[in-house]
């Protein structure tokens, strides 16, 4: 679920196309606003008011209608939600574990420190960071996961290759889904990883058609 959506809803989209109707709208997503901006600022525009109480509870209750419930944040864990409270504090309150999704690339030893002593510093200690694959990795790309590991202690860091790459190559998609599903194993509990492996399978195959229907619509357009 995603309790806060700003902006376009391709993100609402995929979760009802991949898990159908099992969370009803009111659970998948709480609080929409057009503008994309932080909740804050986005609820103000719209000239509404967030009850964090009431989001809270609604995570809750979308807990108790599946067997593993993932929430999206909106933004980084210091994204302000109402007042001075922030995604962090809402985590906090959740007292859930958090999995910290970053770029490996150049610049996420910075963001994904802040990230977890933001979270450590509101008594969160429970997070796992996965470092996701780029289409071009850089040279920071070896070195980031070892980085981290060694930075922060008791914490796991784990990596997951680019899925768009997988998708476009014949030989990868042969030997890495096994190695992924090893991997997604470790971060999520056995009888929940299988899901998120469908998840991001399907939101892969769903950006190259997406891509592929662009290029041929293009085609089309310059040959009129």
């Amino acid at each position: 679920m995603k309790p806060f959506c700003s902006g376009g809803t391709e993100d609402l989209e995929a979760y009802r196309q991949i898990q159908g109707e099992e969370l009803p709208a009111k659970l998948l997503n709480p609080y929409y606003f057009p503008q994309p901006l932080a909740p804050l600022i986005a609820a103000r525009i719209a000239r509404k008011q967030i009850d964090l109480q009431a989001v809270i509870r609604t995570i809750r209750k979308a807990k108790n209608e599946c067997e593993c419930l993932l929430v999206e944040g909106a933004g980084g864990v210091l994204v302000p939600i109402a007042g001075k409270v922030s995604m962090a504090d809402l985590v906090a309150d959740l007292k859930c574990e958090v999995l910290v999704v970053a770029k490996n690339k150049i610049g996420t030893l910075n963001h994904t420190l802040l990230t977890i002593e933001a979270l450590r510093r509101r008594g969160v200690r429970k997070t796992k960071v996965i470092l996701m694959g780029q289409t071009k990795p850089d040279v920071s790309s070896k070195t980031n996961l070892s980085c981290i590991a060694k930075m922060v202690e008791n914490i796991r860091v784990y990596s997951i290759p680019h899925l768009e790459r997988i998708e476009e190559n014949d030989a990868a998609k042969k030997t890495v889904p096994k190695k992924l599903k090893k991997t997604l194993a470790r971060i999520m509990s056995p009888d929940s990883f299988t899901s998120v492996v469908r998840t991001a399978a399907k939101a892969a195959k769903r950006k190259t058609e997406k891509r592929k229907q662009f290029v041929d619509s293009r085609y089309t357009l310059s040959e009129n």
